[in-house]
């Protein structure tokens, strides 16, 4: 599969106004500038295997999705684990950090 800096650029800024990041405080996020979110943005400039993996994270999301590998629907076997996964990426990062706190209890709790 050969790398698309635009269709990566495309899915960096999707994600980014979904959750309703700045390009500042992104790249604030993952330690680069907002030109350099720009740039990613616009497809001029790729990121770094290590900034991508920060995009993700910050994004809630797969390298694999940035890259343009899958959509988010073909990650799932079922329809009700997309639709969650969707609703969980558009919230918050502290509403995200909640839901995993949740998971963890209960995955300690079934031990």
């Amino acid at each position: 599969m050969e790398i698309n800096p635009k269709v990566t650029g495309l899915r960096i800024k999707s994600k980014r106004k979904e959750i309703g990041l700045t390009q500042k405080t992104l790249g604030e996020q993952v330690g680069v500038s907002a030109p350099a979110i720009n740039r990613f943005e616009r497809g001029d400039k790729s990121p770094s295997i290590e900034t991508l993996l920060k995009l993700a994270k910050a994004l809630g999301t797969s390298t694999d999705y940035l890259l343009g590998a899958e959509t988010i629907e073909g990650m799932f076997l079922d329809p009700e684990t997309s639709e969650a996964f969707k609703v969980f990426t558009s919230l918050s990062r502290d509403s995200r950090q909640l839901v995993l706190s949740n998971i963890q209890f209960l995955k300690e709790r079934k031990s």
